[in-house]
């Protein structure tokens, strides 16, 4: 059986989330090496072990977020369940910035003139929309649930 397209779109959003979020790892790792090898005679221990702490942070998720993809990708039965979870945990700092995007847009802060922060509004309310679709595709699609179904009867 194929997978179903919506399956494969939101593999390719889960996939563009993983890039991203490596993405930021690296910046935020290399940031943090650095205040630990130019202050280092500086910090204490609780300074630290949570850049120590930070460092795990930052590559933890991105490596679940792999192995999620590549367990969907092998076909197993624990797919679906691991490919929920992190999808919600990937959605949450999403989430978060289309509110603040939403705020932004109402409080006319980033844009020069209404047309842009109507523009914004929008682009933002666009964003949020398919979210919210991909996430419902995901968890109360018929097509998905059957898919991942005949894998696990197979």
């Amino acid at each position: 059986m194929k997978k179903p397209i919506s399956l494969w779109i939101i593999l390719i959003a889960f996939i563009l989330f993983t890039l991203g979020q490596l993405t930021s790892s690296f910046s935020s790792v290399s940031t943090l090496v650095d205040v630990f090898i130019k202050d280092s005679e500086n910090l204490n221990l609780i300074t630290s072990l949570s850049i120590m702490w930070s460092l795990i942070q930052a590559f933890s998720l991105p490596i679940l977020y792999v192995i999620t993809l590549v367990v969907i990708f092998m076909k197993k039965e624990i797919a679906p369940i691991m490919l929920k979870i992190f999808w919600c945990i990937s959605m949450l700092p999403i989430s978060i910035a289309i509110v603040i995007g939403i705020q932004s847009a109402f409080d006319n802060t980033s844009g020069s003139n209404q047309a842009e922060n109507l523009g914004e509004l929008f682009g933002v309310l666009s964003l949020m929309g398919l979210f919210v679709y991909l996430t419902y595709s995901l968890f109360f699609s018929a097509k998905i649930k059957h898919y991942f179904q005949y894998l696990q009867d197979k």
